[in-house]
């Protein structure tokens, strides 16, 4: 007796289930699809791999913002340093580790404008500094005991 009464539960309980057909298999079968042919799980990759591409882009426009920074750092130090500078000769090879310096912050902002999709910015065109002495100065007046 106690196996017709687990018997009657099923039947019950199927005949439920068969009521509902017309929903479940389409949905059964609609899961079973994308779960079995990957196309859900393709997806998530492609996400995830576009989510990577950008880091990798956000990670390499920092590592080329900090190389602009130092050598715009370094160029400025180059300028001061000349100025200082009295010798021509030690002049000479600054002006030309100066040029040498603006050509590498060219090249890292060309890089940066690559990854960026954008026009590179023409602003390190930055001269060298040169010291010039006044000239054709005049003093008026008189200094006597005033």
């Amino acid at each position: 007796m106690g196996g017709d009464c687990e018997n009657s539960k099923f039947r019950k309980w199927w005949k439920k289930i068969w009521m509902y057909k017309k929903v479940i298999l389409p949905f059964t079968g609609v899961i079973c699809f994308l779960l079995g042919t990957g196309v859900v799980w393709q997806w998530f990759n492609l996400q995830l791999e576009k989510q990577r591409n950008e880091l990798e882009i956000i990670k390499v426009s920092i590592e080329l913002r900090d190389n602009i920074e130092s050598k715009l750092i370094k160029l400025f130090d180059i300028g001061i340093e000349y100025l200082k500078e009295e010798d021509i000769s030690k002049k000479s090879r600054l002006k030309i580790q100066f040029d040498l310096v603006k050509d590498d912050l060219k090249t890292f902002e060309n890089r940066l404008a690559k990854v960026e999709n954008r026009e590179p910015r023409r602003t390190f065109d930055i001269p060298l500094p040169e010291v010039k002495k006044p000239t054709g100065i005049r003093i008026e007046g008189s200094w006597e005991g005033k």
